[in-house]
């Protein structure tokens, strides 16, 4: 007998259980897992390649000391590469979702101080591109569904016990 429907077999299926148990479905949940950690594991892999590129779009954000900058710019993709591997291979995925949802949330800030003050920017997020306000606020955009997925996920690894 289907559950999702009313007595009697008519009308239509209740779609907050449907949403609900979609959400809830392991496959999803490993897809999710996998697609955060590919974002990650790109990024960093893109930023890596040519760290310069990416000290100059730390540079352009005005927030950190001259002297910190050449410092994120070596440390910070291979430490997303790390914690996107974390995440897609289960070791230690609690603390690598942590991670990278704090990673995010710095890196929105970082980005909403500078539309805030007026600086048109390349995020650096997957390589070079030409700094615009535009691109700054289709980034900031992009990166809300992927922060609210790793809330999810974190969300679900904690409820786990995992």
């Amino acid at each position: 007998m289907d559950t999702d429907r009313p007595a009697g077999g008519e009308g239509p299926v209740n779609s907050t259980k449907a949403l609900s148990s979609f959400f809830q479905h392991r496959r999803f949940h490993q897809i999710s897992r996998w697609a955060v950690a590919g974002v990650f594991a790109y990024a960093g892999f893109q930023k890596s390649a040519d760290p310069l590129a990416f000290a100059d779009s730390i540079a352009s954000f005005a927030i950190l000391p001259d002297r910190l900058i050449n410092l994120v710019a070596l440390f910070l993709p291979p430490f997303e590469i790390l914690l996107a591997l974390a995440v897609a291979t289960g070791i230690r995925r609690r603390p690598a979702l942590v991670g990278l949802i704090v990673l995010l949330a710095v890196f929105m800030g970082a980005l909403g101080s500078a539309l805030a003050r007026g600086i048109a920017i390349d995020c650096g997020c997957f390589g070079s591109a030409e700094p615009s306000f535009s691109a700054a606020w289709r980034t900031l955009l992009r990166d809300l569904p992927l922060l609210g997925a790793a809330l999810w996920l974190a969300l679900v690894e904690y409820r786990r016990g995992a």
